[in-house]
């Protein structure tokens, strides 16, 4: 595909305001057609370029060597549920010793209680399957709750059992 500059501007119109491009859009302004229009006609001039050869191999191989700890996948029969209180369990997902914070799973089994807490840092709370009892409301899956630092959390019950996402 060649391209001259007689090409190019075969595209663009002159009229009293300046340049403009022949079908533009009405919704844009005067200014903005007109700087389309030289930007239309300055990429008419400049032919089609295929990337270098090797280049996505690069980018690849580039991506392949990012340290594993950016990337990490735990499968679902992985990692250690660990007892927290009676019939209450967290699996650690994600931890920033820096911050303090974390990514867990929360298995409470039938009966569970977790009593009620000052929020030491900001936490969100989704239920993934069954259902609980934080203070009075009633939670089941696909539910969430949020609360702030220094929040008091209300006392957790499960007569169920129940599975929680927690970021905390």
């Amino acid at each position: 595909m060649t391209h001259d500059k007689h090409d190019a501007s075969d595209s663009l119109e002159l009229g009293s305001s300046g340049v403009g491009l022949s079908g533009a859009r009405p919704d844009l302004s005067d200014a903005i057609r007109r700087e389309e229009a030289v930007l239309a006609a300055l990429a008419a001039l400049v032919p089609p370029a295929d990337p270098p050869d090797g280049l996505f191999r690069a980018i690849e191989t580039e991506i392949d060597a990012l340290p594993s700890h950016q990337v990490r996948t735990q499968r679902a029969d992985e990692g250690e549920w660990i007892r927290q209180a009676d019939k209450v369990w967290t699996k650690i997902l994600a931890e920033d010793p820096a911050s303090g914070r974390s990514i867990y799973l929360l298995r409470c089994e039938p009966g569970a209680v977790l009593p009620a807490h000052i929020e030491a840092r900001d936490e969100h709370f989704f239920m993934i399957e069954g259902e609980s009892m934080i203070g009075d409301l009633l939670l089941r899956a696909g539910d969430s709750q949020y609360l702030k630092a220094g929040s008091r959390h209300a006392e957790i019950r499960s007569e169920s059992g129940c599975l929680v996402l927690v970021h905390g």
